[in-house]
This record gives C-alpha cells, sequence and structure tokens, in this order.
C-alpha cells in the first residue's frame, strides 16, 4: 500500500490533474482512510506517533459519519452499549478516548462502589461520559439495593453520582 501512495504522490504532478480529477482522488483516499480506521484496534491506535494520531485524529473528526462512529466505537470499546442520546457526543468521546482524556468503559465489572469512591474522578469519568441509561440503572440497583423508577438518563446519572457522593436518595430513588 504504501507504493501506490508514493505512486500517487511521484504522478500528481506529472498527470497534472484538473480540480475535479484531483477532488475525485482527494475523495479517493478519505474513503481509504475512513476503511483503514475503521480496522484499526485500539491499543493500536494509542500506539501511533504524535503525527499519525494528529492525522488519526482529523480522520475522526472530519471524514467519519455516525455509522462509521458506530462500528469504531464497537470495535474500540465492545462492552459499551450506547444510547439515541449519547451518539451526538460519539465523536468527542473517541476522540477524549483516544487522547487519555477518559477511560475505556470495561463493563460494570470494575465500577463496586469502593473502588469508584476510591477514584472519583475515574469514576465520574466512566459514569458521565460512557454509562448508557440500562448498564447506569443497573449499577445503581447495584450500589443501593433499591430499582429506580427514573427513566432519563441524566436524572440516573444525577442518582449515581449522589450515591458515589455519598449523599443520601431518599426521595429520589423509588
Amino acid at each position: 500500500m504504501v507504493n501506490r501512495i508514493n505512486l500517487l504522490q511521484a504522478l500528481e504532478p506529472i498527470i497534472a490533474p484538473t480540480a475535479t480529477e484531483r477532488e475525485a482522488l482527494r475523495k479517493s483516499l478519505d474513503k481509504a482512510l475512513v476503511a483503514a480506521a475503521l480496522t484499526l484496534p485500539f491499543d493500536e491506535a494509542r500506539l501511533l506517533n504524535q503525527s499519525l494520531r494528529a492525522e488519526l485524529l482529523i480522520v475522526l473528526r472530519d471524514m467519519l459519519v455516525v455509522g462509521d462512529l458506530k462500528k469504531l466505537a464497537k470495535k474500540w470499546e465492545p462492552a459499551r452499549k450506547l444510547d439515541a442520546g449519547m451518539q451526538a457526543s460519539l465523536k468527542n468521546d473517541l476522540i477524549d478516548l483516544l487522547l487519555d482524556r477518559r477511560p475505556r468503559f470495561e463493563g460494570l465489572n470494575g465500577l463496586d462502589l469502593g473502588s469508584a469512591r476510591a477514584n472519583p474522578a475515574w469514576a465520574r469519568l466512566i459514569i458521565e461520559r460512557s454509562l448508557p441509561t440500562a448498564e447506569a440503572k443497573k449499577l445503581l440497583k447495584k450500589w443501593t439495593g433499591v430499582r429506580t423508577s427514573h427513566t432519563a438518563r441524566d436524572d440516573i446519572i444525577s442518582q449515581l453520582l449522589a450515591v458515589l457522593d455519598d449523599q443520601k436518595l431518599t426521595a429520589r430513588v423509588a
């Protein structure tokens, strides 16, 4: 593949493409970059040097559509399920994940209340940024022993954060 890229670079000044042809070449290259990004394992993406990671960030930010973002999220965080409301922030979530600004969601196994309170900043990031509604309900029940009647993700997240901060939830959990 590298030889093909080198060939394209060498041919560009020779063939002198028109603006339309240049745009067609750019679109083809962008499509190939998207396909490559969607097959890139998360651990390998984190090992990219700074220059290549910056290029990958451009692909994430500018070239991936919602369907592509969902595919990449499923590959990079298979334990994470996406709510419809979380799709709007998915691009930023993946970028933050790649840049180590948020932890990778590995499921509820590591989110027992004791470990969450031992590292509340980490737990808050997981709860606020990665936890889908169904998982949030399960975690709230696990932490409080009470099932919530709330259905809105924001309400459930607020309850989880209150439990994390050791606040009482008397009237809010039903």
